[in-house]
C-alpha cells in the first residue's frame, strides 16, 4: 500500500526516525510498526503536547483509512 502524506505529516515521521518513502508500497507489517510508533508518540505527548498529540492522531487516523480503503478492494 502507498501512502500520499503532506510536508508536515512527513516531518512527524522524521521526528520519529522513520524515512518516508513517496513510492513505496508499504506491507501490512511496516503499517503496523509505523502505526505502533505514531500512537506511542500520540500518548506521550497528551498532556504536555496535546497539538503535537493531535497531529500524531491525525495521522495515525489517515494511515488507518487508507489502509481500510486498501483492504476493500
Amino acid at each position: 500500500m502507498k501512502i500520499s502524506l503532506t510536508n508536515e505529516e512527513i516531518t512527524l515521521l522524521k521526528k520519529l526516525n522513520f524515512n518516508y518513502e513517496a513510492e513505496k508500497e508499504f506491507n501490512n507489517d511496516e503499517i503496523e510498526n509505523l502505526l505502533d510508533k505514531i500512537y506511542l508518540n500520540e500518548a506521550t505527548n497528551v498532556g504536555f503536547d496535546d497539538e503535537q498529540s493531535n497531529k500524531y492522531a491525525d495521522l495515525a487516523d489517515k494511515i488507518e483509512d487508507k489502509r481500510a480503503q486498501s483492504q476493500k478492494y
